[in-house]
């Protein structure tokens, strides 16, 4: 697997290196989506040695366009409440309410701390109207809300997971 450093390399270098699997982001302007992404996690790649930053910390080195993309910090009490109004949904409907609601930042944070990340930046590109982003993995599938959200908020109009 890769660590931090390599994937700081690999961040700068701009190359999609034929590794599986792709996450393909569909905007009007990839180009601009990749450079907020790589924004975004040269700081936590960088940060991602020694002890991890507190949340107030984090806040302040994040780009600030993704930190007020983040919706507000809930206590315990509120997350225990919208997550039983959530399983109170049908089916269909839930899948639809989670992927419109915001990622607090000390949830999206949580998923990027070294011993939660299961998926690690291996190379990305331009294609069209898409950025192709790989992926190495241990195993298909893996966590990556915390990416796809990323894209989301940086630009990408559909994100896909071929």
């Amino acid at each position: 697997m890769l660590n931090p450093t390599d994937e700081l390399i690999r961040l700068g270098a701009g190359v999609v290196v034929g590794g599986m699997p792709a996450v393909v982001a569909a905007t009007a302007d990839p180009e601009l989506l990749l450079d907020r992404v790589r924004a975004v996690l040269e700081v936590v790649f960088v940060n991602s040695h020694g002890a991890w930053p507190s949340l107030s910390r984090w806040a302040v080195l994040l780009p600030e366009w993704f930190v007020l993309a983040c919706g507000p910090e809930q206590t315990a009490e509120e997350a225990d409440q919208w997550l039983n109004w959530w399983h109170s949904l049908p089916e269909p409907e839930r899948a639809q309410v989670a992927a419109a609601k915001s990622w607090t930042l000390s949830g999206w944070l949580y998923w990027f701390e070294p011993s939660n990340r299961t998926w690690f930046w291996s190379g990305a590109g331009l294609s069209d109207e898409l950025a192709v982003v790989e992926l190495e993995v241990d195993s298909w599938p893996t966590a990556v809300g915390s990416l796809e959200w990323l894209l989301r908020v940086a630009g990408a109009d559909s994100v896909e997971f071929p």
